[in-house]
């Protein structure tokens, strides 16, 4: 039918009326007025279909609203659906195209309860999860950008702080070189003062004896002359000489100043930049709610429904424990969040994990004996053991809470997102967070001889009596709704669920996997 606009009764147009439509018929594929509708629900061939306000069916997705129940070929209805070729056929289909296909069940039997089914259920989970999961990289993403902001100011500041040491540096080393000009400056200044007053004092001396060679032109007597000549030539000479000699040992070489300064070009070359940019990627600090066997759920949808009938158990993979010890007691196990399987063993203190085609992948030890456990997340579990329930991280093997129960426990299974239900061997079942604070007593008469393994749905308890080969169900003040025993079922030892509405319970003693469809108040095997 058409997505949106004003919708018209089928029946009036094909009559050449124009009547709006209030409800539309899934089954016969059309809408109906309101007279027509009367009409409708009294006529034997179809008082029996449900019709729906024609406001809801334009509020079903497109794709939704395009799917028929009518063969569009043959213009029959489709009565089976054919798991081989994935798609439903009418009575002409099966006799043409799938006389030869062998999983054929019946449309009736696969769509009923499909709401309520596990792959239903699971689909849901899967979109939460998916929103979740989205909702938790957006934050991650957030944080991480708001993360960067203030590395990136940390990192301008760093800069700054380089650059402020390199200019400390060449300030130092400014000093240093203007220090050495200065000691140049004086040593040369107090050599060449030396050398001025030397030849100060020479010269004084050299006036003096002009003024004597003088005194003797004019005054002295010749004689006086010629012995005076001699004396001061020789004066004269030894003075000359003595000049002669500083000159030849570079006494008055020219001396100059000046700076020859770094070659820039190779430092450049060397000092090309004062620090790099590093950026690191680490593991995503978010976990993501995946889980291997939902895309293998979810294509398989269609034959997966909440009727017991259709519902057939397979052998998908057979695990070999290590056979590092001589004696093994496993006492429970689960299918972690990512696949990978989770045995204890409370004979050899000690949980091992196998991967989801069963190959081990790391043995945790522990300080206690394991009895029973239940998987919190993809990071934790809680582990009963003796008088008291542990937290403990895979990851580590590290238990992170206690918490003392005062008498003997045994199965434990998850409620919800946050609470734990645990066994009181042999007075019931109490409900607590994951504080250790005790929310609820739920007193039921139990064996103090065996482990009665639990799952709860919807406020509903469900556990195993294997005393009395019984599965009882119960609510949360402890009172019965039902038991179910069978034959075939003896000393049933653990429980699950789908999700939905089928429990599996393991016969210990009959070696078997029994699958029951419990209902309001009574269940079928």
């Amino acid at each position: 039918m058409a997505t949106s606009g004003q919708q018209f009764c089928d029946i009036c147009i094909s009559q050449h009326i124009t009547t709006p439509a209030n409800v539309w018929c899934p089954e016969c594929e059309e809408s109906f007025c309101e007279k027509c509708k009367i009409h409708h629900e009294i006529a034997k061939a179809t008082k029996k279909h449900e019709t729906i306000v024609i406001e809801n069916v334009l509020k079903l997705p497109k794709f939704v609203q395009d799917i028929k129940t009518n063969c569009s070929e043959h213009e029959e209805i489709f009565v089976l659906f054919c798991g081989d070729h994935e798609e439903p056929c009418c009575a002409e289909c099966l006799y043409n195209t799938h006389k030869n296909c062998r999983e054929l069940t019946p449309v009736k039997s696969i769509v009923k309860n499909i709401k309520d089914s596990s792959a239903f259920v699971d689909l849901e989970v899967s979109l939460a999860d998916l929103l979740a999961n989205i909702k938790n990289v957006i934050d991650d993403r957030t944080a991480n950008l708001q993360e960067l902001s203030k590395q990136k100011a940390q990192c301008e500041e760093e800069i700054k702080t380089v650059r402020e040491t390199i200019n400390s540096y060449i300030d130092s080393l400014e000093r240093d070189l203007t220090n050495k000009l200065n000691q140049a400056f004086v040593k040369i200044d107090l050599s060449i003062k030396q050398v001025l007053t030397d030849l100060e004092a020479r010269k004084t001396k050299v006036d003096e004896m002009q003024e004597n060679v003088n005194s003797v032109k004019t005054i002295a007597s010749n004689f006086q002359t010629f012995i005076a000549i001699r004396e001061l030539a020789q004066w004269a000479n030894k003075e000359e000489s003595d000049l002669q000699n500083l000159y030849e040992n570079e006494s008055f070489n020219w001396t100059e100043m000046s700076v020859v300064p770094t070659n820039l070009e190779s430092v450049k070359n060397s000092f090309t930049d004062i620090g790099q940019i590093e950026i690191k990627g680490s593991s995503c600090k978010t976990q993501l709610k995946v889980r291997k066997t939902r895309q293998a759920q979810l294509m398989d949808t269609v034959r997966m429904s909440s009727d017991i009938d259709v519902i057939n158990l397979k052998e998908k993979v057979k695990v070999n424990l290590q056979k590092k010890y001589e004696n093994i007691e496993i006492l429970d196990c689960a299918i972690l969040r990512n696949g990978d399987l989770l045995f204890s063993d409370r004979q050899n203190k000690l949980l091992e994990m196998l991967d989801a085609n069963g190959k081990s992948r790391k043995i945790v030890q522990l300080p206690f004996k394991p009895i029973r456990f239940t998987v919190i997340d993809e990071k934790t579990i809680a582990i009963t053991s003796e008088d008291k329930v542990r937290v403990l991280e895979l990851s580590t093997g590290n238990v992170t809470k206690t918490f003392p129960q005062g008498t003997i426990v045994g199965s434990i299974a998850l409620y919800g997102d946050n609470k734990l239900i645990v066994e009181h061997i042999g007075q019931g079942y109490s409900m607590i967070d994951l504080a250790g604070s005790t929310e609820k007593i739920i007193s039921t008469e139990i064996s103090q001889s065996y482990f009665h393994a639990l799952v709860c749905i919807r406020e509903k308890l469900y556990y195993v009596d294997r005393t009395n080969n019984k599965v009882c169900c119960r609510d949360f003040q402890g009172n019965a709704l039902w038991e179910f025993n069978n034959k075939g079922m003896k000393s049933p030892h653990g429980i699950s669920s789908d999700g939905s509405n089928i429990l599996f319970v393991c016969g210990l003693t009959s070696k078997n996997v029994l699958q029951f469809h419990q209902m309001e108040n009574h269940s079928r095997k």
